[in-house]
């Protein structure tokens, strides 16, 4: 009876785990704002900041051009030789199954929010009024093929023949249940996996029917 209470409340934790929706929310208005959210909770990963000293940025950048350099030197002794690439069957199978695990990924992504305000200004009329026209065109086709996806959207194109630069204002919050992420890579890793096994259950018949024949043409 313990046991079986346990697995109950082990199945009851996983439910309300893969039932918590994670997403992402991004924003940019002259510079990139990007949070993650898991449930209520919301941890913000980038954004508007001062920007370093000139000289904090320089010795950062030599850090990392170090350790670029320290990557490439290649080890005198003990050096692994590198792997080939998996067998065209195997690279096959994760294109294939890869991208429909992608598909499903995207299908089951939510649309909370979606909003993106551009106004066309390029000093050039011709090239604003062309400008602004395509945006309209593309504002059009994303809503068509986000469909029933996206919740709220608010897309609106400008014009601004006197302005020199054109200016974006957006924003966009997706959300994915855990479970079906899950999912994804699950359905993609075992499939890979099968497909993997399959192939190497097939090499090595071909290598025994091989054998066979060559002993065979050995004894005759």
């Amino acid at each position: 009876m313990t046991a079986l209470i346990v697995i109950a409340a082990v199945a009851l934790v996983l439910l309300l785990i893969g039932l918590i929706p994670v997403g992402v929310d991004a924003a940019w208005d002259g510079a990139l704002t990007l949070a993650v959210r898991a449930g209520p909770l919301s941890f913000r990963i980038g954004g508007k900041g001062d920007k370093p000293a000139d000289g904090d940025g320089e010795e950062k950048a030599e850090k990392k051009a170090d350790k670029k350099r320290e990557k490439k030197k290649k080890p005198e002794d003990g050096e692994r030789p590198k792997r080939g690439l998996p067998p065209t069957p195997v690279l096959k199978s994760i294109v294939r199954r890869g991208w429909r695990a992608l598909c499903r990924l995207v299908a089951s992504i939510r649309v909370d929010v979606l909003r993106v305000h551009f106004t066309s200004a390029f000093g050039d009329p011709y090239t604003t009024a062309m400008a602004y026209a395509a945006a309209g065109t593309a504002m059009e086709g994303l809503l068509r093929a986000g469909g029933g996806h996206i919740r709220f959207s608010d897309l609106r194109a400008d014009v601004d023949f006197d302005a020199d630069s054109p200016v974006i204002d957006g924003r966009v919050r997706v959300t994915i249940r855990v479970f079906r992420a899950v999912g994804a890579a699950l359905r993609l890793g075992f499939g890979v996996l099968w497909d993997y096994l399959r192939y190497i259950r097939e090499v090595k018949r071909n290598g025994k029917q091989r054998d066979r024949e060559h002993d065979g043409r050995r004894d005759g």
